[in-house]
């Protein structure tokens, strides 16, 4: 869990005695996703995989506004301070007890607080694309930060971009935004390629 690793890795450096073979994990993706973009979240991620396949509701709109697209940012941010702030306090692994991904997957309910997270999490995940990867995630806010880091691949468009608004559309997890050209914002990209497939004029790439 990539999750489990994250957090392991901030509870070594405030010096508490874990497996840091867990952490190697979070490396990995770190170093991948400055070589190749974000092809985990977009691509790879068994819990973005279990929300994509859940979402049905792509007409409703709902988070599709640019004033939704920044409320979430803060919230991601808020989120991954307060998780940071918590694993500090309290100095565990908190969330593998209550993980509601840990619930689906292993069939595990006896714990009620996972459960009822999961259900929320389901029920979310039909209405809202990727609900938990754009609000709650703190590996997604990390590997966004690395996408933003000078030489990191990442989406965006060519300087031949005629900003049609196509891509714009066509992105599910409304990261890109419509000014004189198509901009996309590293941090809410999940690299999923949606964009690339709608553009006409091929002027949207994943490159460096």
């Amino acid at each position: 869990c990539m999750i489990g690793g994250f957090q392991n890795m901030i509870l070594g450096v405030f010096g508490v005695a874990i497996n840091w073979w867990t952490v190697l994990w979070v490396g990995v993706l770190v170093v991948a996703t400055y070589l190749f973009g974000r092809v985990w979240c977009g691509w790879l991620c068994h819990l973005g995989a279990i929300q994509e396949f859940l979402f049905r509701s792509p007409k409703l709109q709902i988070l599709k506004s640019e004033k939704s697209r920044k409320t979430l940012k803060i919230i991601r941010y808020v989120a991954f301070g307060a998780w940071f702030l918590y694993l500090i306090l309290v100095r565990k692994n908190v969330f593998c007890e209550i993980d509601p991904f840990k619930a689906l997957f292993n069939l595990f309910f006896g714990n009620w607080i996972s459960v009822t997270l999961l259900v929320i999490l389901l029920v979310s995940s039909v209405l809202i694309y990727r609900p938990f990867c754009r609000t709650l995630c703190p590996v997604g806010v990390l590997l966004g930060w690395v996408s933003m880091i000078p030489g990191a691949r990442k989406v965006t468009s060519t300087p031949e971009c005629v900003n049609c608004g196509v891509c714009a559309k066509a992105c599910p997890s409304n990261a890109i935004a419509k000014k004189e050209k198509a901009e996309v914002d590293s941090e809410s990209c999940l690299a999923c390629g949606e964009c690339t497939l709608a553009c006409h004029k091929d002027t949207i790439k994943l490159k460096r």
